[in-house]
């Protein structure tokens, strides 16, 4: 196994030299593969600067990136790569953490649609792609999937969504922008025989784009074939779709249409010869992915292609084609270009399917045309070689089956079953089997005569039946109960040396470092009537209680360094907020003695490597400064919370010591609102609640749920034990949905009605504050 690691970006870090190389007077030290990460454009609210500069948080005030910093940070990578010399200079280019998306903090408005709006359904496809021209031929995406940062386990840099805007959204949805991406993977697994090793080479002689910046490179497969990749990319500073393509071929410029949306990438191939010697010289329209299929006997390639209203082009062949057959709205043509020698393929329609060969007697080349929203349905299912054992199927860098026109297909071959998930639009699914693959999937017929596809050697079709939606989710069982704070368990906690404002012991000494920890700060009425005022200072929310009377809360967090609360960096400045204390509250009888609780809730730390490490941070209570001297000679200060050490999960539990309180429950009915279920603060103290929930699922709709919370209230939210999130309804997050774990309503393709506990704690900074939620798809 190869070692490597990944540097902050292009630095040329750890690079094997050769034997007896030498810095600073010892020999260096360098791994087996040099590999780097890439960030490429960064979100307006949470640019690296935006830790000494505030970020945009005006959603309506964000610009659009510009394309010039992708030509910046990318357009050099593999000059700078082969130049660190050493390993580098020609081992295979590695891109250990590839930009998939972008992080979202606490306390920004925007939410993470915002951001995956900013980048655009195209973006990652076209980093891709820009990482293929660079001659990149390994990298990971950070982040591919989108998480959750389930119960307490997130840090002050991200709340409890890491969907990060990701190709594959937190609740499971494979996005737009996955789908996009998908194209590029299963092209280049289709070419893969000869994508794998390329050459960059100069272009200008061969090929003329205008305008120039529509095009970004052109590479050459390694080996005798020379297989042409070329890397369009529309940044156009004119914004045009449409891009002038000029091929010199037999002495003779040849014009190609093109059509490429603006900021969008494609690769089309260029002298490349199909299995059935038909030479393609270039084309300007993208193939998605190639398969083989048996047309009477002979192993014919199947291209799919797009060719609609957003992109589209031609294919220019060497020698003259004809078309066989076709059938749908495609409307294929084909005209003569250089002295009769060349041939233009090119297409007035979208969808459908051709074949085209250089003689009637010919095998066939079968072009197969998807589009619109057709081609982000379209998969291919490979077959990887450590599943090959015992199957009798080929393992090849070509697809077992490639299908289209459902949400989801996957093929499972060994088992040969097809799992489709639909949607109410979804017809039916196609499904074209390879060469070879003789066993057709349970449920596929042959194409029906009227479709447009019919006639399509190899292709089978399965129609799809209409979903059915949920329906609504109903609660029952609701009981309430009050934490009381005279019945927690307070432990002494000690000031520090010649101290009467500070703690010496903060969470992290004391184990309370999931969620809450509580205070209580003790005094008999002073003899002066002068009014009572605290100053706190904690990290990062808080709520104050003056016996048992709730007087408001704060939050102290900083995205900007050396600033109270800062999520990263030195905390050298306290954020002190003031509370008074209402004469009228204070106890009438110095044998009975006030009480301030003070909640604090911590998000966590943010654990960086470097001097910006925020886990130097004390959480918790930091200080505690009154108005009144006598007061603060009497206190006597305490501490509760949950001790994590004791617990096999320590981010499960909100830090309330009466969490599982299994007491003092009273039944109470649902207040329901235009279908939202209402809980409400009792007099402003933390009141919790539970209650259950019943689901019904249908067999084979797959609808993922969330928890839709509303309202000015704080909620920290479990479901059937799960600690599924904090909700903040005064904006410290943009967070409103909270997924349930799909493993809670069993398999998708059953049908069972799944009963589920919900537990909620509701707080919030007024006595009137209340949270509503919703079960909703």
């Amino acid at each position: 196994v190869p070692f490597f690691h990944n540097d902050g970006w292009e630095e040329g870090s750890f690079v094997a030299k050769p034997k007896g190389h030498k810095v600073a007077g010892k020999e260096s030290f360098g791994l087996d593969i040099y590999s780097f990460d890439k960030y490429v454009v960064f979100a307006p609210t949470t640019a690296p600067l935006s830790t000494i500069q505030a970020g945009v948080e005006d959603v309506s005030r964000w610009q659009d990136w510009d394309p010039s910093v992708v030509e910046e940070k990318v357009d050099q990578l593999e000059k700078t790569i082969r130049a660190f010399g050493g390993s580098a200079a020609d081992a295979p280019i590695f891109v250990a953490e590839l930009q998939g998306g972008w992080f979202n903090q606490y306390k920004h408005h925007c939410t993470y649609d915002d951001i995956y709006t900013y980048y655009g359904e195209d973006y990652t496809r076209l980093i891709f792609d820009c990482m293929l021209s660079q001659g990149i031929s390994m990298l990971s995406y950070y982040m591919f999937f989108g998480g959750t940062n389930w119960g307490t386990l997130g840090d002050p840099d991200v709340y409890t969504s890491y969907d990060y805007s990701a190709c594959i959204r937190e609740w499971g949805f494979l996005s737009g922008r996955a789908r996009k991406l998908r194209l590029g993977i299963m092209f280049t697994r289709s070419f893969a025989d000869v994508l794998t090793r390329t050459d960059f080479v100069q272009h200008s002689e061969t090929l003329k784009v205008t305008p120039s910046n529509a095009f970004n490179r052109r590479r050459v497969s390694a080996g005798k074939n020379k297989v042409e990749f070329n890397f369009f990319r529309n940044f156009s500073r004119d914004k045009l779709p449409s891009v002038a393509v000029q091929v010199k071929y037999n002495n003779n410029w040849i014009d190609l249409k093109c059509e490429i949306p603006y900021k969008r990438s494609m690769i089309t191939l260029g002298n490349y010869t199909t299995t059935t010697n038909i030479h393609l010289v270039m084309a300007t329209c993208p193939i998605h992915v190639r398969s083989i299929v048996s047309v009477n006997g002979t192993n014919t390639e199947v291209w799919y292609i797009e060719s609609d209203d957003l992109v589209s082009g031609e294919f220019l062949f060497s020698t003259p084609v004809i078309l066989n057959e076709t059938k749908s709205n495609l409307n294929p043509s084909i005209r003569k270009v250089s002295n009769g020698s060349g041939t233009v393929l090119s297409f007035g329609g979208s969808n459908g399917w051709c074949s085209v060969s250089a003689g009637l007697k010919n095998p066939a080349l079968l072009m197969v045309a998807i589009s619109n929203d057709d081609i982000y349905t379209l998969t291919a299912t490979f077959e990887e070689s450590y599943w090959g054992t015992g199957s009798a199927r080929r393992v090849s860098h070509l697809p077992a089956s490639v299908g289209w026109g459902s949400f989801d297909i996957q093929h499972e071959l060994l088992e040969n079953v097809v799992r489709i998930e639909s949607r109410p639009k979804d017809v039916g699914t196609y499904l074209m089997l390879s060469s070879g693959e003789t066993s057709i999937p349970e449920g596929f017929v042959k194409v029906p005569v009227e479709d447009l596809y019919h006639g399509l050697p190899g292709l089978l079709f399965r129609p799809n039946s209409k979903p059915e939606i949920p329906k609504p989710v109903t609660i029952s069982n609701m009981e309430t109960r009050v934490t009381n704070f005279s019945k927690l368990p307070w432990i002494p906690l000690p000031l520090k040396f010649n101290s009467r404002t500070t703690p010496s012991l903060d969470t992290i000494d004391l184990g309370f470092t999931s969620g809450h920890s509580l205070y209580r700060l003790q005094f008999p009425t002073p003899n002066s009537k002068s009014p009572i005022a605290i100053k706190i200072d904690v990290r990062h929310r808080a709520l104050v209680y003056f016996n048992d009377e709730l007087l408001g809360g704060h939050t102290t967090y900083s995205h900007l360094m050396f600033r109270p609360g800062v999520k990263n960096g030195p905390d050298p400045f306290p954020g002190w907020t003031s509370y008074s204390l209402p004469s009228e509250l204070l106890s009438k009888s110095r044998h009975v003695l006030n009480s301030i609780v003070i909640i604090v809730e911590s998000w966590g730390f943010s654990r960086m490597a470097y001097w910006l490490n925020d886990a130097r941070n004390p959480r918790g209570l930091l200080a505690v400064k009154c108005s009144s001297s006598e007061v603060t000679d009497s206190l006597k200060w305490e501490t509760s919370g949950v001790d994590v050490r004791t617990l096999s999960n320590p981010f499960s539990v909100t830090g309330f010591p009466d969490e599982f309180e299994l007491k003092n429950w009273s039944a109470t009915e649902p207040q329901v609102s235009a279908g939202t279920i209402v809980f409400k603060s009792r007099n402003g103290l933390p009141t919790w609640y539970r209650a259950k929930i019943s689901v019904v699922r249908k067999a084979g709709v797959r609808v993922p749920l969330r928890v839709q919370m509303t309202g000015p209230g704080d909620a920290q939210i479990f479901i059937s034990e799960i600690y599924i999130g904090r909700f903040y309804g005064n904006g410290d997050t943009p967070q409103r949905d909270f997924n349930i774990p799909e493993g809670l309503l069993g398999k998708w393709d059953e049908e069972k009605v799944f009963e589920l506990d919900v537990k909620l704690l509701v707080y919030g900074v007024s006595k009137e504050h209340w949270v509503g939620i919703e079960i909703k798809p």
